[in-house]
């Protein structure tokens, strides 16, 4: 068996060292220095940190269509895999507006125009849809969806701007629909507008509505975008974020060079900043896009929601007065002479015979006294007894 190291240090060292509360060992005969043994790794206090607090994982993404089964699936795969609670979707490419569950359990909220052309929507995970407060389709570019958060409510809006393909006519419509769509949310919610807005913002800061860390050069639509931020008291947090260059370009261009840019975007309201963690891509989510997943993390947490349970029951003290005493009873009788009229009872087994009389008795109660609805309370988590 081998004997422990013994390792030799100076005595100012050891000085420092027994200020430390290390206890050392005694020197080899004949040595002007101290010896100090070295502590087993078990007496050494590992500060370990505890679980993570769970963070909502936000995304937008331009599919290019949903409307082909094979996209559609991949899309829902890609977002279970890369654990997206609550994802935007932009040219969803489905006519007109509605929700609907996949059979993986995810809820999917949609809007869209006549034709199968544009389209946006919202994929929840199977979690998030427990939270969601309701849904506003406005037309076939946007969509505005509220969450039950914790400590605020979440409104989120994903969009899908005119291309440059499109007049300035109806880029004016766009922003103009979009700037109504952000009053209408309640001033205390936490407001996000992603999605696909086919702009360049650059990576130069000449607004405070952005970061240092943008990508490309900006273009006039870019200029648009900032001039809207800046008016709805809106940021930009891809820009706020230092990533790789792989980790910021939403779209790769068509064609033999195929340059990369940045025009989708997370806008927060400048109030709530500090709300997201992260904002980057996912290059590696495939769903047939030339889109890349846009993931954005956020600290508030879901919250979800509290369904009280309505129960009916018998206006009972209405039978202290004789008047409905009477109307009972002749009810009653009327009800079991139709049943001995209709089937004989004497063949019935004493557990039918049972409900049969039961629920002859309650259809009489309610004819004659009628029923009130109301909201069953909560049970306190502490009752008075303890």
């Amino acid at each position: 068996m081998r004997e422990p190291t013994t390792v030799f240090f100076s005595q100012e060292i050891v000085m420092r060292i027994r200020s430390k509360n290390f206890m050392p060992a005694r020197s080899s005969p004949g040595s002007t220095s101290t010896a100090l043994a070295v502590p087993p790794l078990a007496a050494v206090k590992s500060k370990r940190r505890g679980p993570s607090t769970p963070r909502l994982r936000l995304g937008t993404w331009n599919a290019r269509t949903l409307w082909k089964q094979e996209n559609y699936e991949l899309t829902l795969r890609e977002l279970t895999r890369n654990n997206i609670a609550i994802c935007g979707i932009a040219e969803s490419r489905w006519t007109g507006s509605g929700h609907f569950k996949a059979s993986s359990g995810q809820l999917i909220v949609f809007a869209g125009g006549q034709k199968h052309e544009n389209g946006v929507a919202f994929i929840l995970s199977k979690t998030a849809s427990q939270s969601i407060l309701g849904y506003n389709p406005i037309n076939d570019r946007i969509i505005s969806l509220r969450m039950c958060g914790k400590p605020f409510h979440l409104t989120i809006i994903q969009v899908y701007a005119p291309t440059t393909s499109h007049d300035d006519v109806e880029l004016e419509y766009f922003y103009t629909c979009l700037e109504n769509t952000i009053k209408m949310a309640h001033s205390q919610d936490i407001v996000i507008v992603m999605g696909d807005f086919n702009a360049k913002v650059g990576d130069e800061k000449i607004s405070s509505c952005m970061g240092s860390f943008g990508l490309g050069e900006r273009n006039e639509r870019g200029e648009h975008l900032l001039s809207f931020c800046e008016a709805n008291n809106l940021t930009i947090m891809n820009t706020w974020f230092k990533n790789h260059p792989r980790r910021l370009y939403t779209w790769t261009s068509p064609g033999q060079n195929g340059q990369r840019n940045q025009i989708d975007y997370i806008l927060v309201k400048k109030r709530f900043r500090s709300s997201l963690e992260k904002c980057k891509t996912l290059p590696g989510a495939d769903n047939g896009s030339d889109h890349n997943l846009l993931l954005g993390i956020f600290r508030p947490k879901l919250k979800r929601l509290q369904k009280n349970e309505v129960c009916n029951r018998l206006h009972a003290d209405l039978l202290s007065s004789d008047t409905q005493k009477l109307n009972y009873s002749s009810i009653s009788e009327e009800l079991f002479e139709s049943i001995r009229r209709q089937q004989d009872v004497s063949t019935l087994s004493s557990n039918n015979l049972w409900e049969l009389i039961k629920n002859t008795i309650g259809e009489a109660a309610g004819k004659s006294v009628g029923t009130k609805t109301f909201k069953k309370p909560k049970r306190p988590w502490i009752s008075e007894k303890l």
